[in-house]
């Protein structure tokens, strides 16, 4: 079943504002802020440590709503305004930055992270937090990542450095800091996104709030604080720069693109899709320009970020071979993709020995590399545009690379997909977002199960419903 078939075909301007569709993000903010602070030990404030079920059932009905509401905002279609669409989207972020971050604890790493450099001025490509027994910081980054140096580029530890200077030793200034930041790239990137959309004048705003209330973008950026939304601002940057064309296509793109890599490495991915996109829009000098111009700016940015963090180079190439999230397998936060696959190889007895998942390893390499293959000759042909192409990347690394998958991971394809141009794109980004959501109290293989489930009964009742209609 397409991901767009259920979409009305009705014009969103003959349809009506329904009042429960723009509560969607004030309900999301507004109860995630009250329940965030309910529990009084907020060393273990998040969904993996909470021992009260009417605390997990709270955020379980919070979150579920806000999939209902979401997924009815898609199907729906309704006429909006400029002045409802952002306002609301404003104070629901704002809420969510006031809310303490219960969906993970990476955002105090990140404050971790920083004061590692900042004020042990120790490396933390070597250092994890865990070395500090003794901080007082401690009992909030009781997480197994702590115990292992940081995987991030060397821009975001910049970032954590400044933000530790600002805080003076004050972990909750520190998150609060993380947290501001995320919200704020989440906002700039909104912007950049809105002058991305191909967008018809009558559906403009309802595109809009598509990604601006998107309850994962939301919950993701301003209420845990996830870098993620930086990475996603520098990429639709480079796009919107692509797309400007003369200096900026060949200057300031590969710029962005750079500072996207040295945040987070895995922005590299898409650096195909660029060349493409240069050649197909420029031709072949544009292009050299755009390689050469690239090369410079990621050498010299590298080497001027890296610069205080002596040996740095060899230690984040070796941490980039061994990340947690590419060679560890947890099989609880496997894509249902990695999970089917998993699942068959230990049906079948190809899982054991000295290298007990090489056919998994093999293997879902071997289709990330079949997948980005087929996007980069589909955008070639013509077929797929640049937002959609890094869209497909993202979405294969995700589902098939990453090995311990959580919902941040997707707030980079969730939005290409909504910023996309055609309806299955945006339909694809409406699934993410609720997979991701509903994998908090799931797994994203049990999430896309029971959405599936769902789907299928409602495709049924509307088949009964229009048999009962023409019996009458």
């Amino acid at each position: 079943m397409p991901l767009d078939s259920q979409a009305p075909t009705l014009a969103p301007a003959a349809l009506p504002t329904p009042g429960r569709l723009i509560a969607l993000p004030l309900v999301l903010g507004l109860g995630v802020l009250i329940a965030s602070f309910l529990k009084s030990d907020l060393t273990q404030n998040d969904f993996e440590r909470f021992d009260d079920l009417r605390l997990t059932f709270l955020f379980f009905a919070l979150i579920g709503a806000a999939c209902f509401a979401y997924a009815a905002l898609w199907r729906e279609r309704p006429a909006l305004s400029a002045k409802i669409v952002m306002g609301t989207a404003l104070v629901g972020g704002a809420l969510l930055v006031a809310s303490f971050p219960v969906g993970s604890k990476d955002v105090f790493l990140y404050a971790f992270i920083g004061k590692v450099w900042g004020t042990y001025h120790t490396n933390p490509y070597t250092t994890p937090p865990a070395a500090f027994i003794a901080d007082p910081w401690q009992p909030f980054a009781q997480v197994i990542w702590a115990q292992q140096p940081t995987p991030y580029g060397p821009l975001f530890l910049w970032q954590t450095r400044l933000v530790d200077g600002l805080a003076a030793g004050r972990l909750f200034a520190a998150v609060w800091m993380h947290k501001a930041i995320a919200a704020a790239a989440l906002a700039g990137a909104l912007v950049v996104a809105t002058q991305l959309m191909d967008a018809a004048a009558n559906e403009r705003w309802y595109r809009i709030a598509l990604l601006a209330w998107n309850p994962l973008l939301l919950f993701e950026s301003a209420g845990n604080g996830h870098n993620d939304a930086v990475m996603l601002l520098l990429v639709l940057g480079a796009v919107r720069l692509h797309r400007s064309g003369g200096l900026g296509r060949w200057l300031c793109t590969p710029t962005a693109l750079a500072l996207a890599i040295w945040y987070k490495w895995y922005a590299v991915l898409f650096v195909p899709a660029f060349v493409l996109a240069a050649y197909r829009d420029a031709g072949c000098t544009v292009l050299r320009r755009w390689i050469i111009m690239l090369v410079v700016v990621v050498l010299a940015s590298g080497a001027l970020l890296l610069a205080p963090l002596g040996e740095a180079l060899p230690l984040v190439a070796q941490r980039l071979g061994a990340h947690e999230n590419l060679r560890q397998v947890f099989p609880l936060q496997l894509s249902p993709l990695l999970a089917a696959l998993l699942w068959g190889l230990e049906a079948t007895g190809q899982v054991g020995g000295g290298w007990p998942l090489m056919w998994f390893d093999v293997i879902r390499l071997g289709l990330f590399a079949l997948a980005a293959l087929l996007v980069l000759i589909l955008q070639w042909r013509g077929k797929l545009g640049l937002i959609e192409s890094l869209c497909g990347l993202s979405v294969a690394f995700t589902s098939l690379l990453v090995t311990v998958l959580w919902p941040w991971h997707l707030e980079v394809p969730v939005a290409l997909a909504l910023i996309a141009a055609t309806p299955a794109w945006r339909g694809l980004g409406v699934l993410l977002t609720l997979m991701g959501l509903l994998s908090y109290f799931f797994t994203f293989v049990w999430a896309t199960v029971s959405l599936a489930a769902v789907a299928a009964a409602l495709w049924i009742l509307r088949r009964l419903g229009r048999v009962a209609n023409s019996v009458a």
